[in-house]
């Protein structure tokens, strides 16, 4: 990373105070720059598991922004789109820029990502379009989403300079 000109510390200082708020609450990115490579290892490119990162964020967000798509009509009148202040157009095009970026994030990762994401999507949108009330298929549905995302950055773990290496 030093090579690249990134200073690992002020990289960590300014990731620290990034705050993303969901509902309200907020939810620190402290030390996330931990998990960045501080050097090339063997074994795993920076640009792919970056590319990965940014696919899994866009996939969250399309599934967040689907969720309130999805609940317009049962949500309170405190949330964006039954409030009027985000339009049910405006939403889906919205999620549908967060679903291409993350789908086309990870198409430039390999082939196998691009699977990967597109089960995530998949999953995404049966869970908030037919599984989310239903009390046992529901949270099997969220946690297949769940690990589908987990799977989409792990695959960045046998991803080499040479290409994807299946497990041995």
């Amino acid at each position: 990373w030093s090579s690249a000109g990134v200073n690992g510390r002020q990289l960590s200082r300014q990731l620290c105070t990034l705050r993303l708020t969901v509902d309200g609450g907020e939810c620190a990115l402290s030390e996330f720059s931990s998990f960045l490579p501080r050097e090339r290892h063997e074994g795993v490119e920076p640009v792919p598991l970056l590319a990965l990162v940014g696919s899994g964020v866009g996939l969250y967000a399309f599934g967040m922004v689907f969720n309130d798509v999805a609940d317009r009509s049962t949500d309170g009148p405190h949330r964006p789109i039954p409030a009027g202040e985000v339009s049910v157009f405006s939403a889906i095009v919205t999620g549908l820029l967060c679903l291409a970026g993350a789908i086309g994030l990870a198409a430039f990762v390999s082939n196998e990502s691009l699977l990967v994401a597109t089960g995530v999507a998949l999953a995404v949108l049966g869970y908030n379009l037919l599984l989310k009330g239903h009390r046992v298929l529901g949270p099997v549905g969220m946690g297949l989403c769940r690990a589908g995302n987990l799977l989409l950055g792990a695959s960045a773990g046998t991803l080499t300079a040479g290409g994807w290496e299946g497990a041995a």
